[in-house]
């Protein structure tokens, strides 16, 4: 089983996993069953999940995101909600990425991308892959933290979690 778990970024990207719709609301995926999160597919099938989350993340102006995620095992059997998860964590880092590069120079975009980020809390996908002793509680001091204007949660996050852009 392939389900990434790489302690930090587990805990605090996934943290980034921010669903939305084009109006700036976090968007919840269809809520799957237990029997289907315990289900395990191929890769091409948790290529095609990520790509399709994907398609349904609104992302900063000008930001981009890999188009496969970062697993390298063709031959592997996934869990079902490993390529969303992967996705979610992609996305997430592109709006933390965004808060920390527009804060302080256009409060509007900085609120925006500050929601985007808050909203993972949100989603069904956070609810279901962060742990509730662990990940959960650290996800939340970043966001309580950052909406209080102290940046250093989310500066510790992508400079861990997220490709350098």
């Amino acid at each position: 089983m392939h389900f990434r778990r790489h302690g930090l970024r587990a805990t605090l990207s996934l943290a980034a996993l921010l669903l939305t719709a084009s109006c700036g609301r976090a968007a919840e995926p269809a809520q799957s069953s237990p029997s289907e999160m315990e289900s395990f597919f191929g890769y091409a099938d948790m290529i095609e999940e990520y790509r399709t989350t994907l398609e349904g993340l609104e992302l900063p102006e000008g930001a981009s995101i890999e188009a496969t995620p970062s697993v390298s095992d063709p031959s592997g059997s996934y869990q079902v909600g490993y390529g969303e998860v992967d996705a979610v964590i992609a996305w997430n880092c592109a709006w933390g990425q965004e808060w920390l590069a527009v804060r302080g120079t256009s409060e509007p975009e900085a609120a925006h991308a500050l929601e985007m980020y808050a909203s993972i809390l949100e989603t069904a996908a956070f609810e279901r892959a962060f742990d509730d002793q662990s990940a959960k509680p650290v996800v939340r001091g970043i966001i309580e933290k950052a909406q209080l204007g102290d940046p250093s949660g989310v500066q510790q996050d992508v400079a861990a979690n997220c490709p350098a852009t």
